[in-house]
């Protein structure tokens, strides 16, 4: 009678955490923020974009903007060669091809720099579905939302000669599922966990 009596107080139990669980979905599942921050939000980042006049603005003109890359965060400057072969993604391209101010200013080598700034994000990701299953690894369930934004600008000595969009996602939606038939036992089982690894000298 013990015996069954003590199953049933763990049958009831575990009854009593999954529907606690099933309860709880939305306040226990994991979140995450990915942010990649500088230039304020999507719209902000994208005006300053707009704000950049390739032949007319300077680099002094970057500063008064909020682009100066000495003190903004995520940029990265290019030399001449990163320009060109930034450019020349592929064999079938030709130096030719490539935009005339592109060319000219490669050609200047020692004034010819890329500044690459982001990408910019705010990214959310939230789990969805059920906690148990979850945490059972049985099912994993995740969400991801926000938005990315990113360009590049080419300067010649001190003035802006080209500028080139980057990754642009003004409305970011990514919908992940990971089904696992025999959840967490799959790691246990995982055959490839039991071949020895190979020995290096």
């Amino acid at each position: 009678m013990r015996g069954h009596k003590k199953l049933a107080g763990l049958m009831f139990l575990v009854l009593v955490i999954f529907l606690v669980g099933c309860s709880m979905n939305s306040k226990l599942m994991p979140s995450s923020n990915e942010l990649a921050g500088g230039l304020g939000d999507y719209n902000s980042v994208e005006n300053l974009y707009n704000n950049v006049i390739p032949g007319k603005t300077t680099v002094s003109d970057l500063t008064k903007m909020g682009l100066d890359p000495k003190t903004t965060f995520n940029v990265a400057t290019l030399n001449y060669l990163d320009v060109e072969n930034m450019f020349l993604t592929n064999s079938s391209k030709k130096f030719e091809d490539l935009p005339l101010e592109i060319q000219d200013c490669v050609k200047n080598k020692g004034l010819c720099f890329g500044l690459g700034y982001g990408p910019y994000k705010n990214l959310n990701t939230k789990g969805q579905g059920n906690l148990i299953s979850r945490f059972a690894k049985c099912k994993r369930v995740d969400i991801t939302t926000g938005w990315e934004i990113g360009f590049f600008l080419f300067r010649k000595g001190d003035i802006i000669i080209y500028k080139l969009p980057g990754r642009d996602i003004p409305k970011v939606y990514t919908f992940r599922e990971d089904r696992r038939p025999l959840c967490f036992l799959q790691d246990v089982l995982d055959p490839v966990k039991f071949v020895p690894s190979p020995t290096l000298y």
